[in-house]
């Protein structure tokens, strides 16, 4: 019996350690499994919000500006061309265009165009007053030897009324239409395929519109078929930038770079 009672006194002493060691098993796992911190997540980036300009096809060389203040200042630009006729309803958040912009929009100078008569490289006439650009588009002289060239017909390119070089011819010609020969081209692009295609040509375009490097590659390679017709410009009209409210953050340094002033830091 004393021994039954040793041995059973034995086994209750191993429980009780077994026991013991299995509450200390438990109580580790637990402390470590608390110790493990919890990972933080990490943050979602955020997209960049894009700042939407638009302006009318005749302003393309002005995209070479809007490159720039891209670069320079780090914005998030998408440029989009658009019709003259529909400036007035577009929802970009800046606007580039000639002249006066909508009465209710905030209007900021950019600088100023001019606009030269233009004609092939291969055509020696140059110098021509207004008046005598004038006689051109009129259809009172149709050959340029009446200008000291050879014998070589003129061949007129006239813009379209949606065409921002439009009210300047209108100005030359003092409201009456170009003569029945001219053919209408779509813009300074057009006009400036023609002039390097067609000898004899003469056609008005904005003074950017003859510096290549401000020019898309395919376009800038037609600069060197043209040249200045005209002994002075045409006409003289400011560049605009507009927006609809009052402009804000990137839209406020973009107006700023391009008017030639850095734009506040951190958006102050």
């Amino acid at each position: 019996m004393q021994h039954q009672r040793g041995w059973t006194a034995t086994v209750r002493r191993s429980h009780l350690w077994l026991g013991m060691v299995v509450l200390l098993g438990v109580w580790a796992l637990t402390a470590c499994a608390t110790a493990i911190p919890t990972p933080t997540p990490m943050p979602t980036p955020t997209a960049p919000t894009f700042l939407v300009v638009a302006h009318p096809p005749d302003l393309t060389p002005w995209d070479a500006d809007l490159q720039r203040c891209a670069r320079t200042w780090n914005l998030p630009l998408v440029v989009h061309e658009v019709a003259l006729r529909a400036l007035p309803t577009t929802e970009a958040d800046v606007v580039l265009t000639w002249g006066a912009p909508p009465a209710e929009a905030h209007a900021f100078a950019l600088g100023e165009e001019t606009v030269w008569a233009v004609t092939s490289r291969t055509n020696p006439v140059r110098d021509l007053s207004p008046a005598q650009v004038r006689w051109l588009f009129l259809g009172w002289v149709t050959d340029w030897r009446d200008f000291g060239g050879r014998a070589q017909g003129v061949r007129l390119w006239a813009p379209d009324e949606d065409d921002l070089v439009y009210p300047v011819l209108e100005d030359l010609l003092l409201g009456v239409p170009p003569a029945s020969q001219a053919k209408v081209v779509p813009g300074p692009r057009a006009a400036l395929e023609a002039l390097a295609k067609v000898p004899g040509g003469v056609a008005l375009l904005p003074g950017r519109w003859l510096v290549a490097a401000d020019l898309p590659p395919e376009v800038a390679s037609r600069v060197e078929k043209v040249a200045v017709l005209s002994a002075e410009p045409l006409g003289q009209t400011p560049v605009v930038a507009f927006t609809w409210e009052e402009p804000q953050g990137t839209a406020r340094d973009l107006i700023a770079c391009l008017q030639g002033t850095a734009p506040p830091q951190g958006g102050e």
